[in-house]
């Protein structure tokens, strides 16, 4: 049993040989690494350290070093900017699949290791970005019909990138990467999520699942 059936079989409850190790039986491909469009720069004004997202938000840090940033700006702050926005193209940005490909290539283990596609951020993360995380709570409240049309928008981007690495590279599941919860509780109400949010996590899951890709 090699590294790809031992993950699968794990994930399905299918009595693996043995339990699945990370860096022996699978391998992460990042399905957004090109999401940044302006590298880190560091503005001698202020000595704050920024950079921009393909979504066109400005990231900002005074330590480059340490996880973590604040979003300096939000696009979508107002729904009269949402007609002439740019909208990301996962066909014309920088593939993130071409090196991956060389290295499928040159590594015979790599194809018979479970492969993990590893798409971050998910679109609830760049909603908040792009609307401002008050704004967002918000709208949700005021507006929650937009909101889950932006919010399937962005999901339908990134589920292009999702087919885009299984046609390439036929990565056997992904994982997105949010943040739902604070400290204390759920971002929001579980009502609201229902209604808001659940319907498109459905379709994203189907369209996945459709691929045969585990979700």
């Amino acid at each position: 049993m090699n590294g790809k059936e031992r993950v699968k079989r794990a994930i399905e409850f299918g009595k693996p040989d043995r339990i699945a190790l990370n860096d022996e039986d699978m391998f992460v491909t990042s399905g957004d690494n090109n999401w940044i469009v302006k590298k880190w720069h560091l503005d001698e004004k202020d000595q704050i350290w920024r950079r921009q997202d393909i979504w066109g938000c400005v990231h900002r840090t005074a330590n480059r070093d340490q996880p973590g940033y604040a979003i300096e700006n939000n696009p979508l702050d107002n729904w009269d900017k949402l007609a002439a926005f740019q909208w990301p193209n996962p066909e014309t940005i920088t593939p993130f699949h071409q090196k991956r490909i060389v290295e499928l290539q040159a590594d015979a283990s790599l194809p018979t290791r479970y492969h993990l596609l590893d798409v971050d951020p998910g679109p609830l993360l760049v909603i908040i970005n792009l609307l401002g995380f008050e704004n967002f709570l918000m709208q949700c409240v005021d507006n929650p019909e937009k909101v889950t049309a932006l919010y399937r928008r962005i999901s339908d981007y990134k589920f292009q990138l999702i087919k885009l690495a299984h046609d390439k590279l036929h990565c056997d599941g992904v994982v997105l990467f949010e943040d739902w919860g604070t400290q204390h509780g759920s971002l929001i109400a579980s009502e609201m999520f229902r209604k808001i949010f659940k319907p498109v996590t459905q379709e994203m899951a189907a369209r996945v699942h459709a691929l045969n890709m585990h979700y």
